[in-house]
C-alpha cells in the first residue's frame, strides 16, 4: 500500500526543526528523516534529490527508495515557503481563497503574512465578514493606502504623479492623508523622481552617488510593469571574465554582456536588475567592494527596492564574487545564487542570518571545477542550511536555462532575515512584508547627489555655476551636466568648460564629458583645448575630443585628426604581444578612432576625405589578431563593423573620387558588414 503524502504545513512540525526543514521530508520506516527534493512519489519507488534541487537530468545526490520502506513524505514544511507558493498560485484567487491563506498563516503565528493575505482579501472583496473580523489595526491602515481598494486613492497617487508644481503636490498629501493614506511625503516625492526613470534595459549607466570617488558603470534593466509605488524586489547580478590588457589591467566580461542571463527572466518575475562592470579583476578586489555597495545605494534611492527582496548573483569570476560579497554582506541578501564559481568559506554568516543560497556547477566545466562547490553544498546539507545544489552534466561552464529558472523559482519564496537587534534574543527571524526604500529617511548625501526633494518638477539646478561643479564632480552628474551645458549660449561658459578639459587634475570622465559639451556649444575659441584634448592619456577623452572638434568651426581640424591618427597608431603597436593585442585594448582603440571618423564627418574641412582613408587603412584594413574571450562575450567583429559604418558615412560625405579606393575596399571585405552600401555608392557614381 502506498505511503502517506502530507502536504499541510502543521503536520510537518514534528518531523523536522526549524533549521532543517529546507526542502521535502522523506521519512523512512526506519533511520532519520531525509531533507531532500522528491521528484516522485510512485507505487513503488520515492526518487528524491538529497542536494534538493528539482532538475531531473542531475545525477549528482540524486536517490531512490522502495515505497515500501518509506513510512511518510511530508512537502516542503517551512511555513514562509509554504505561504509564498500558495499566495503566487492565488493571484487570480477569490476573496475567500485569500481569507482561507490569512488564517493558516495566523495560525502558524506569521502575522505579517496573515495580515498581506487579509488586505488582499479585502481588496477583492470590501465586506467580507472573516477578513473583517480578523485583519488588523496595522493591516487596516495598510487596506487605507492601497489604491486597488480605495478610487480615490488611486485618482490622487496618479495625480500626484503627474504634478509639477510643489505646492499644488502638498495640497494633495493633505487630501491623502484625509482618505487614510499616510504614506509620507518623502516616499511619493521619491516615487515622482522614479515614475521619470527610464524604463527596460540601460546599458553602461555611470555611477552618480560618490562619483568624485568612485568611477563606474552598470547596465539596469527595471521591468515594463514597474511601478514607483510599490516595493519591487532587485537581483544584483555580477559579470564573469577576469583580467585584460597587456598589463592586465582592463576588465574582461562587464555588466552588459551579463544582462543577457537575467533580463527575460526579471520581465517575466518583475524584478529591476542591476550588472555593474568590475573595476578590477577579481570581484573579491577591494576596489569593488565600495563601487557594488555604492550601486546598491543608488538603486535603492532612484527605484522603490523592496530591502527584505535584495538577491545577488554571479557566474564564473561572478560567482566567485557572489561567494564573496555573499558572505562578507549576507545580512543585505534574501538570497545568493553563486553560479560555476568557487567560494563558501565562511557560510557561518550565512547560517546565522538564514541567507538561502542556490549553487550551481557544470558537472564537467573544465575552466571551474565543480569540487570547492561539491563541498560547500556538502557543508551546508551538513549544518542544515537553506540551500539548493544542481550539479548539471554536460554543461560545461555554461549557465543553462533550466539553472536560471531554478534560481527564479528560488529567490521568489526567499525573504531577508532581519538583523539581531530588531529580533528577539538576538536571533535573526525572516521578515513577512515588503520593507520599502522610499520609506528611508532622507539623508545629506541623497540630497547632494541627486538634488533636494519637494522641488518644483520644471524647477532645475541648470544655472551654470551649479552645472560647471557637477561637471567637475563627474559620475552621472557629469554627464547631466554636460547635456546641460551644450545648450548654454551664454558667453564665457565655452572658456570655462574648456578649462575643465585641458586640467590634467579633473577626473578622465570629466573632461570627457567637458568634450562633449564643447561640441554641443561650438565656440570656435575652444578649438585649441580640443586639439590638445587629442593627446589625453585617457582615450575616452580623446574619442570624445574629436567628435566635438568636428563640431566647431576651425581651418587645421583635419591637419590635427591626421596627427591624432598617427598617435593613435603608436598608442595601438604599444600594447601589442607580438602580433596579437587584446580585446580590451583593439576594442578602446577602434572606439576612439570611429570618434575621430565621426569628427571629421561633421566637419567642413574638404581634407576629410584623407583623415577617411587614413584611419580604414590604418585601424580598419589590416587584419589584426585580436586575443578574446567568446565566453565572456567579447567579439573583435563588433567594433570593426562600427567602425566601418563610420567610414562609410565619412565616405557619403566626400566625392566619391576621393574616398573611391576605400569604398572599393569596402566593397570586396563583407566581414566588415557594409559591402552592399559601398558597392551601391560605386555605382552611384558611374
Amino acid at each position: 500500500m502506498p505511503w502517506p503524502r502530507v502536504s499541510t504545513v502543521l503536520a510537518a512540525s514534528a518531523l523536522v526543526t526549524a533549521a532543517a526543514a529546507q526542502a521535502d521530508v522523506v521519512k523512512p520506516a526506519r533511520g532519520a528523516p531525509i531533507v531532500a527534493r522528491v521528484w516522485d512519489a510512485g507505487a513503488d519507488e520515492v526518487t528524491f534529490n538529497v542536494y534538493r534541487t528539482s532538475i531531473r537530468k542531475v545525477t549528482h545526490g540524486t536517490q531512490k527508495l522502495p515505497a515500501k520502506a518509506v513510512k511518510q513524505v511530508v512537502d516542503d514544511p517551512d511555513p514562509h515557503r509554504a505561504f509564498w507558493r500558495k499566495a503566487e498560485k492565488l493571484q487570480g484567487g477569490t476573496a475567500d481563497d485569500w481569507h482561507q491563506l490569512g488564517v493558516e498563516a495566523a495560525k502558524n503565528q506569521l502575522r505579517g503574512l496573515a495580515r498581506l493575505a487579509f488586505v488582499e482579501a479585502l481588496v477583492r472583496e470590501p465586506a467580507h465578514a472573516g477578513a473583517l473580523a480578523m485583519i488588523d489595526t496595522e493591516g487596516k491602515k495598510q487596506l487605507a493606502s492601497d489604491r486597488r481598494a480605495n478610487p480615490q486613492v488611486r485618482e490622487q497617487l496618479a495625480a500626484y504623479l503627474a504634478a509639477g508644481e510643489a505646492k499644488s503636490r502638498e495640497a494633495m498629501i493633505q487630501k491623502l492623508q484625509g482618505l487614510g493614506c499616510d504614506l509620507p511625503a518623502h516616499y511619493l516625492e521619491r516615487a515622482l523622481r522614479s515614475a521619470q526613470e527610464k524604463k527596460g534595459r540601460t546599458d553602461d549607466r555611470l555611477l552618480t552617488l560618490r562619483g568624485n570617488e568612485l568611477k563606474g558603470v552598470y547596465t539596469l534593466f527595471v521591468p515594463p510593469g514597474y511601478d514607483p509605488l510599490q516595493p519591487t524586489p532587485l537581483l544584483v547580478a555580477l559579470h564573469g571574465g577576469g583580467a585584460g590588457g597587456r598589463d592586465g589591467k582592463a576588465v574582461i566580461g562587464s555588466g552588459t554582456s551579463a544582462m543577457g542571463f537575467y533580463q527575460a527572466g526579471a520581465a517575466r518575475q518583475g524584478y529591476i536588475v542591476v550588472c555593474p562592470t568590475a573595476l578590477a579583476s577579481p570581484w573579491s578586489d577591494p576596489r569593488n567592494e565600495p563601487f557594488l555597495l555604492a550601486v546598491v545605494d543608488e538603486i535603492t534611492m532612484l527605484f522603490n527596492v523592496d530591502r527584505n527582496r535584495i538577491y545577488l548573483t554571479g557566474h564564473s569570476m561572478g560567482g566567485y564574487g557572489a561567494w564573496h560579497y555573499g558572505q562578507k554582506f549576507a545580512h543585505l541578501w534574501a538570497a545568493i545564487a553563486p553560479m560555476a564559481g568557487a567560494g563558501g568559506d565562511d557560510l557561518q554568516r550565512l547560517r546565522s542570518t538564514l541567507t538561502g543560497v542556490y549553487l550551481y556547477h557544470g558537472a564537467d566545466d573544465n575552466v571551474v571545477g565543480p569540487e570547492p562547490d561539491r563541498e560547500a553544498a556538502d557543508r551546508m546539507r551538513a549544518d542544515g542550511m537553506d540551500f539548493v545544489y544542481a550539479e548539471i552534466p554536460d554543461s560545461g561552464h555554461s549557465l543553462p536555462d533550466e539553472v536560471l529558472a531554478e534560481m527564479w523559482e528560488f529567490f521568489s519564496l526567499r525573504r531577508l532575515a532581519i538583523a539581531p537587534g530588531r529580533a528577539p534574543k538576538g536571533k535573526f527571524t525572516v521578515t513577512e512584508e515588503p520593507a520599502s526604500s522610499f520609506l528611508d529617511k532622507p539623508g545629506k548625501e541623497e540630497t547632494a547627489w541627486f538634488g533636494a526633494l519637494g522641488k518644483d518638477a520644471t524647477s532645475s539646478t541648470s544655472d551654470v555655476p551649479t552645472l560647471l561643479k557637477n561637471l567637475e564632480l563627474g559620475g552621472g552628474l557629469a554627464r547631466t551636466a554636460s547635456e546641460q551645458l551644450a545648450r548654454v549660449r551664454e558667453p564665457g561658459v565655452g572658456a570655462r568648460v574648456a578649462a575643465i578639459l585641458v586640467d590634467p587634475a579633473r577626473t578622465a570622465d570629466s573632461r570627457r564629458f567637458a568634450a562633449e559639451a564643447l561640441g554641443g556649444i561650438g565656440d570656435p575659441a575652444t578649438a585649441k583645448a580640443l586639439q590638445k584634448a587629442l593627446g589625453d592619456p585617457d582615450l575616452a577623452v580623446v574619442g570624445a575630443a574629436a567628435l566635438a572638434l568636428g563640431s566647431v568651426p576651425n581651418a587645421d581640424t583635419c591637419k590635427r585628426y591626421a596627427a591624432c591618427l598617427l598617435d593613435l597608431r603608436r598608442r595601438f603597436t604599444a600594447c601589442m604581444v607580438g602580433s596579437e593585442i587584446d580585446f580590451s585594448d583593439f576594442r578602446s582603440h577602434l572606439a576612439t578612432v570611429t570618434r575621430l571618423v565621426e569628427g571629421a564627418t561633421r566637419s567642413a574641412d574638404a581634407a576629410k576625405a584623407a583623415v577617411v582613408a587614413q584611419a580604414a587603412g590604418d585601424f580598419l584594413l589590416p587584419a589584426q589578431a585580436v586575443r578574446h574571450s567568446e565566453r565572456a562575450g567579447e567579439d573583435p567583429a563588433v567594433p570593426r563593423r562600427q567602425l566601418a559604418k563610420a567610414v562609410l558615412e565619412g565616405c557619403r560625405a566626400c566625392p566619391v573620387a576621393a574616398v573611391k579606393a576605400t569604398l572599393e575596399t569596402l566593397a570586396a571585405r563583407p566581414d566588415l558588414g557594409v559591402a552592399a552600401e559601398a558597392k551601391e555608392l560605386l555605382g552611384g557614381s558611374r
